[in-house]
């Protein structure tokens, strides 16, 4: 489980939405979280609904998305 793990976010305007209780991202959003990373020209995260959604901007403009496979608990 990664919960407890630190998540690193990057991006050059962060704007937190009190009512909605929703991160925004944009330009050059990056997120790390150990060996896992995603990066994009935009990305939102509900913090009600534990819901991350990204997006690239123009067709150039791609989401990138690394995640490696979790290690399963011992019995």
């Amino acid at each position: 489980d990664r919960r407890d793990e630190e998540v690193e976010i990057r991006a050059a305007r962060l704007e937190y939405r009190v009512r909605e209780r929703r991160l925004d991202l944009y330009d050059q959003v990056s997120l790390r979280q150990g060996q896992d990373a995603v990066t994009a020209q935009s990305a939102h995260y509900d913090i009600n609904e534990k819901r991350f959604q990204a997006r690239g901007g123009d067709a150039a403009a791609r989401v990138a998305a690394v995640f490696h496979p979790r290690k399963k608990a011992a019995p």
